[in-house]
């Protein structure tokens, strides 16, 4: 019925046999009574045989992918009152735009899971800046947007596309794990059986849905989950880029950076115009530090992107015109910065940003330079002078100024040492209420796909040899806190069978909150449990809680990072290749206490009494009763919706401003409290 196929109608099939578009394309002209023409190899590479073909047999429908038609237009097609169906992938605007003056056009969308297609939608009206449709379900299909615990998302926030219906396969052959992953009953939608696409979408007020990318195109970047695809749409809206693709590169986990390749008419637009139309629209984190202009995407057999193709590619950095380093100090940044950021040549006005550096990859810059100067430097110092000839001068202008730091060396591990700052802070007051798990760190992980748990706890055990923090006990003597490295510890790895479970996310929240409120002991490591909740075959996820003496935000995210490094070389039956650690916290704990006395500390303490000079000792908000006697640190959440346009909105300012919506949010909420408490501190 929709989009609709007649007697008359003549299809041209080009896709090979292997893909499930080909039973369409044979098969519908036949049920209808119409035509099919089936083109050979050849002509579904060679545009001029297939335009020809196309011609010649009086072709009406053709059913192909945004690619393929990018390239018939480029052959000149000059069809006209033509029926075009568009799927596979996502159909850019300039392209649909380009299409609506050939006839009329389709854009379809659905995996071979679905029997073809799930969602189709008559385009007719391109609207600047926005994604194309990929509609609305056929008849007897339903389509669910759901988030990672499979639950419902309000309109305009991006999830899981999820297919419900008569259309849906039985499952894989002889792959009992993957079917019971991908098709799964949720109780949330009375016990629908649906089919997990892996794709991203969302559904606009009007009901229709947008097609946002690959689940797999989610990937975490300087601690943040990014979609690759966002960022490929967000670039397709500029009028000189006809079409996308974004990937991640880098050798090694915290070094990677962002690539954008784009075809455009010609001449392409400077990368500098599309990095400040990204960052328009983006968060910083999100703008690729690299901008690569191709004449044309490289295509797969089945006529879609070349990932593999496009890993090949080199990359080349950009770089002003180069001045090399003039004096021993620029000489010595400019090597730092090669080596971090794996770069031949560093000139001296070369910006740290523009060359893929980020937030992570400056804190190894400063900690490089602390070693090799002695200078004490704070992050924000990275973003004021982004180049070696700035970074030099705030150098130059520390060592006149400032006291320079000792180098952090490794100490013996014998008798009791002493714990930093931080450190004795939280065991103070571990010791002022003992049993309390404010201090406490919980961090939940959903795995995807089958689990050696034997091999999970030789990971834990490979992890704890390598982090010393993971093998310390803290005690006292004489009042005096001291920490100590033990030579190995038990893996503390407990697994939970929540597969029969009728409700698994509730038990599991229930266990993991039970878990997480029960304390630790600090003189026995390790400072930290493990829990696994499988939830079915091929899906489990991970519970871990640390106390914060021996981690923090920035420690969690090693744990995970090193342990699937860790797990993924024993899987392959190798020994892992990850750096090894020449200080450890430990030593860091030392060099503080050392560093910190005599004039250095009474500096310290003089500058922050008079930060915190008449600092109120509470934010005085009204309530509507009194505060308890004793703060029981107990929290609740309030969750609120916010409208896609004040969403966008909201971003746009973020990026203009050079920062985060969480950063933003997080000062507006301070905003907020500053005006209902009366108070500016």
């Amino acid at each position: 019925r929709r989009p609709g196929f007649r007697r008359e109608d003549t299809m041209l099939a080009v896709t090979t046999l292997s893909f499930d578009i080909a039973a369409l394309e044979i098969f519908l002209p036949l049920f209808c009574g119409g035509r099919v023409v089936i083109a050979d190899a050849e002509e579904t590479i060679d545009m001029e045989r297939l335009k020809a073909r196309i011609v010649g047999a009086g072709v009406t429908v053709v059913q192909t992918t945004p690619a393929r038609w990018r390239m018939l237009l480029a052959a000149g097609w000059p069809e006209a009152s033509f029926r075009i169906w568009c799927g596979a992938e996502a159909l850019p605007a300039d392209l649909a735009a380009e299409l609506l003056d050939h006839g009329e056009l389709w854009n379809l969308y659905g995996p071979t899971e679905a029997t073809i297609w799930a969602t189709i939608h008559r385009v007719s009206l391109i609207e600047e800046g926005k994604i194309v449709p990929i509609g609305r379900p056929i008849a007897n299909m339903e389509v669910f947007i759901l988030d990672e615990r499979l639950r419902p998302v309000p309109v305009g926030v991006p999830g899981e596309i999820c297919i419900a219906g008569p259309g849906l396969a039985r499952g894989y052959l002889n792959r009992p794990d993957l079917t019971a992953e991908k098709f799964v009953s949720l109780p949330l939608l009375g016990g629908k059986r649906v089919y997990r696409t892996g794709d991203l979408g969302r559904r606009r007020h009007d009901g229709t849905l947008e097609f946002l990318g690959r689940r797999d195109d989610q990937v975490k970047f300087r601690g943040h989950r990014i979609e690759l695809g966002e960022i490929a749409a967000n670039l397709e809206a500029h009028p000189a880029v006809r079409h996308c693709a974004v990937t991640m590169r880098g050798k090694h986990p915290g070094e990677e950076h962002l690539v954008a390749f784009y075809t455009s008419p010609s001449p392409p637009p400077d990368p500098e115009e599309l990095r400040r139309f990204l960052g328009e629209r983006l968060p910083d984190y999100m703008v690729p530090g690299f901008f690569v202009h191709l004449e044309a995407l490289p295509l797969n057999p089945s006529g879609k992107v070349d990932k593999g193709a496009l890993a090949r590619i080199e990359v080349e950095r950009p770089t002003k015109t180069f001045v090399a380093p003039r004096t021993p100090i620029e000489t010595r940044i400019a090597e730092i910065w090669q080596e971090v950021l794996d770069i031949e040549r560093v000139g001296v006005f070369d910006d740290f940003f523009a060359l893929g550096g980020h937030s992570l990859l400056a804190t190894r810059i400063l900690a490089r330079l602390r070693e090799t100067f002695g200078a004490d430097l704070p992050l924000r110092a990275l973003f004021e002078c982004r180049t070696v000839a700035g970074l030099a001068e705030a150098i130059t202008a520390r060592s006149a100024n400032a006291s320079m730091l000792p180098p952090i060396t490794p100490i013996p591990r014998e008798g009791e040492l002493p714990l930093s700052f931080a450190q004795q802070r939280l065991w103070f007051i571990e010791e002022l209420q003992p049993g309390n798990v404010k201090s406490t760190i919980p961090g939940l992980v959903r795995i995807r796909g089958p689990l050696d748990v034997d091999l999970l706890r030789e990971s834990l055990r490979d992890l704890c040899q390598r982090q010393e923090s993971l093998r310390t006990a803290f005690g006292a003597r004489g009042g005096r806190p001291f920490q100590r490295v033990v030579p190995e510890v038990e893996v503390p790895l407990d697994s939970v069978d929540l597969s029969e479970e009728a409700d698994p996310d509730r038990v599991l929240h229930a266990d993991a909150e039970r878990r997480v409120a029960h304390p630790f002991d600090l003189s026995k490591p390790p400072l930290f449990r493990v829990t696994l909740y499988r939830l079915g075959p091929a899906e489990h996820v991970l519970l871990l809680v640390m106390h914060h003496i021996v981690s923090d935000g920035w420690s969690i995210e090693i744990f995970f990072r090193e342990t699937t490094l860790l797990y993924a070389a024993r899987i392959r039956g190798e020994s892992t290749h990850l750096p090894p650690l020449t200080v450890q916290y430990i030593d860091h704990a030392y060099w503080q206490r050392r560093w910190m006395q005599g004039e250095v500390l009474q500096e310290q303490l003089g500058y922050w009494k008079r930060q915190l000079a008449g600092a109120p000792p509470a934010l005085d908000l009204p309530t509507d009763r009194p505060r308890p006697p004793i703060q029981t640190f107990s929290g609740a959440t309030e969750t609120k919706d916010l409208p896609p346009a004040l969403t966008e909105a909201l971003k746009a300012l973020a990026a203009r401003r050079g920062a985060t919506l969480f950063m933003l949010l997080l000062a507006a909420f301070k905003v907020l409290l500053s005006r209902l408490a009366g108070q500016e501190d």
